[in-house]
Formats: structure tokens, sequence, C-alpha cells
């Protein structure tokens, strides 16, 4: 042994190391020789307990357990030696038949490397197939889990992982099959109850407010306005228990100037979801007499004090539907050749302004002419004029919603605006 001071210890080596790479299924392995019983077996790193292997002739060691394809074998053997005196006087070679003894008795600690797996749970590493992660089963011990089809995501259910399809997502829109068919019209205000229908089954609440009454006494005269629309949908268990409010159309007036606009119809949620208030009056933007009709039309309640406001173009985010508008619709039994809208009919010097889900406009008096009112679609239509004939009276608006028409000169009055309502439809 080169650079050992004095008398060189014999033998110059105590073990002899042999590698091999397992094919699969593989378990004898020839080895160069060992003494039976002086021989470790180490498998990828890990010794072997004696019960994983036999090693009786000297030559071969087999495995309990067949090896995997590339798993590492390494056997360590062991030659005799003669102890010094004093080693032998102290522990009189009685235990070298048994390497943990020996090395007890000797002084020799091997480390410790912490691997409290099984050789199958480290083979759990050995050729896992792709997309397969490794988790901890029922038992405590490493397991694989094969990956999932296509689509799929991970999941757990609190206790085990498993590889699962997408959640469907937010549920579609239904919009009521007709319109004109209601489960339910109010005319006056009250409380709204969901009655037999199940929590998440999911309603429209059809909102529109009061029209506003005519003007008078003059030969020109513009209309009024409609009463303004707004729907809300959701599901049955955010309206339940929820206050509604009809709102009044307002009288017609005997002058030239502008009556009240009618008064908005409501709808306020209990305070468990956030007492939120939904009201047609957000319809209405700008001076009283000029109203907006792009005005907010559909809203989705989602919630405990959650509003999401959309407009008749798209929906605002954060939102949870989009609803898109089109050309107005056109051909319905009362329309008038004048521009329509999609809310409510707007105050105009000519022929009644349309509205489809609001009121109609009422008519003006034009150059001394009578006009039409507007029509509408899903609510009430606006009242013609008079004329500006003396103590010709304007028409009031049609429920819900439509505007008084201008009345004529003397005593005439403008005709009333017609009372809104509310309507629920189950879908």
């Amino acid at each position: 042994m080169s650079g050992y001071i004095g008398t060189q210890p014999v033998p110059q080596a105590t073990q002899k190391r042999q590698a091999f790479t397992a094919t699969a299924g593989q378990t004898t392995f020839a080895t160069s020789g060992y003494s039976v019983g002086f021989v470790d077996v180490y498998m990828n790193g890990v010794k072997l307990a004696a019960a994983d292997y036999t090693a009786t002739n000297g030559s071969d060691v087999v495995l309990a357990t067949a090896a995997l394809v590339n798993d590492i074998i390494e056997t360590v053997s062991f030659t005799s030696f003669v102890a010094s005196d004093g080693l032998a006087v102290a522990n009189n070679l009685s235990d070298v038949a048994s390497a943990s003894t020996s090395r007890t008795n000797l002084g020799i600690t091997l480390p410790n490397l912490g691997v409290t797996s099984t050789a199958a749970e480290l083979n759990q590493l050995d050729a896992i197939t792709r997309g397969s992660i490794l988790y901890g089963n029922a038992s405590g011990a490493t397991a694989r889990l094969a990956k999932g089809a296509a689509g799929t995501v991970l999941t757990s259910d609190g206790t085990d992982l498993s590889f699962a399809a997408v959640a469907a997502g937010a549920d579609d829109v239904v919009w009521p099959s007709n319109l004109a068919s209601p489960n339910n019209t109010y005319t006056a205000s009250g409380t709204w109850s969901k009655g037999s229908l199940d929590d998440d089954d999911y309603v429209w609440i059809y909102l529109v407010g009061g029209g506003q009454g005519g003007r008078s006494s003059s030969s020109y005269l513009d209309g009024t306005v409609g009463g303004a629309a707004l729907l809300i949908y959701g599901k049955a268990k955010f309206f339940n228990g929820g206050a509604y409010v009809v709102g009044a159309g307002t009288a017609g007036s005997s002058t030239a100037s502008d009556p009240a606009l009618g008064a908005a119809s409501t709808f306020t949620t209990t305070s468990t979801h956030g007492s939120t208030i939904f009201t047609t009056a957000d319809a209405v933007a700008g001076s009283v007499n000029q109203p907006s009709p792009s005005a907010t039309l559909f809203n989705t309640f989602t919630g405990a004090g959650t509003k999401q406001p959309t407009t008749n173009i798209v929906a605002a985010a954060p939102r949870t539907h989009d609803f898109i508008l089109g050309t107005p619709i056109t051909g319905w039994a009362g329309i008038t050749s004048a521009t329509t809208h999609w809310n409510f009919g707007q105050a105009s010097n000519g022929i009644g302004q349309n509205g489809i889900f609001g009121g109609g406009a009422g008519g003006a008096i034009y150059s001394g002419g009578a006009r039409a009112g507007g029509g509408s679609l899903y609510a009430g239509a606006g009242g013609a004029s008079s004329g500006d004939g003396a103590n010709q009276n304007g028409t009031a608006g049609t429920v819900p919603g439509g505007a008084g028409g201008a009345g004529g000169s003397g005593t005439s009055v403008g005709g009333a605006g017609a009372n809104g309502n509310v309507r629920v439809y189950h879908v």
C-alpha cells in the first residue's frame, strides 16, 4: 500500500465490488466469486435485506424479485483477514459470521442515508409512462396515476386524486318563449314569491315604468315619452321575497309645459341578496324632456350584492352574459313610420316614436295637425294627439307605459300617461 508507514497489514484489500446493469426480469447475476455470508447486495444504491436475495454457492447472486430493465445491481464481497493480536484478544473473532455484528464490534458505523422506501416504491420511478404522476395511495405508499383522457383535469375529492371532465360553464340564458304570455302580471306594488319554483329555476322580471302625460294648448307641441323598460334575469332564489313597485303614469297637462315623467317601476332584492335596487329610472339620462332611448335595458343578477348592468349592445364587464341586439324589429300591428327604439319611444315633433320593450311615445301636434302615438311591441302604445282644435283632449296612453297624446287649444288637456306594470316569466 503506497505511503503506508511501518509494516503493511495483511491482506491489503478486504472487499471487492462488482456492478451489473439488469435486463428486464433478470434474477441471477454471476459474480467473480465471494465467500458465503460475506457479500452485500445493492439495488440502485439501496442495500437489500438478506431475505431479498440468495447467495449460497460462492458465485451467483439470485434476487427474490426480478429486477427491472436498467436496474443497477452491485455486490460487495468481503475477504477473510487476520486481525491484530489486540483486536483478536478484544473480540476473539467470534463475530465474523455476522457482518452487522462485526461492524458494531469493530466500531464501524455506516452512514444513515435516510431512505425508508421499499425497492418496489423506488422502482415506480423506473420506466414511468409519459404523463403519469406519482402520488401517495390509500396505504401511504408511492403509486402511479396514469394520465387522464384528452380535455380532462386533475381533481381532488378531498381524499384522493383523479382525472375528470371539465365542469360545464355558466348556464345559457333562456329567453321567454312568448313575451305576450307571462306567468305573472302585477299592476299594483307588492312582494314577489317564487312559490313552487326551485331555488335554481331561472326567471325573467320585466319592469315597465309609467308613461308621461301629454301637453296641450298650442299649435306646435312635441310628443311625450313612453315608460322605460328593464328586464332582469337570474335564479328564483335571488328574487324571492323581493319588493316590486309599479310606476304610475302622469296626468296630461292643460298647458304647453312638460308634465313630469312617469314614475319608475322598481324591484328591490332582500337584504340577504344585497338589497339591490333595479329601476327603470336607469333608462332616463340627461334632461327630463330628452331621455336616452339607448338606455340600460338588460340586467343579470347572480348573487348577494352583485348587480351587473348591461347596455342594449353588449354587457358591461364583469359580465355573465352578452346581450347582442341587431336591427330593431319592424312590422307589428300599431307600429308607426317614425323611429323605433329598443327601449321606449322618445319625444318628437312628428309622429310618435316607437318602443320595443318600453312604451310608445305620445303623438305631437305639428302646425295644427294631429299626429299618431308611437307603437310598442311588448309594452303599451302612445296616445294620439287631437290636433289644435279647441277643447279636444289628447288620447291616453295604453298600459303599460304608453305616453299620452297632445291636446288642443282652449280647455283641452293632454292624454294621461299609462301606468306601468311588472311581468314575471318562468324559463
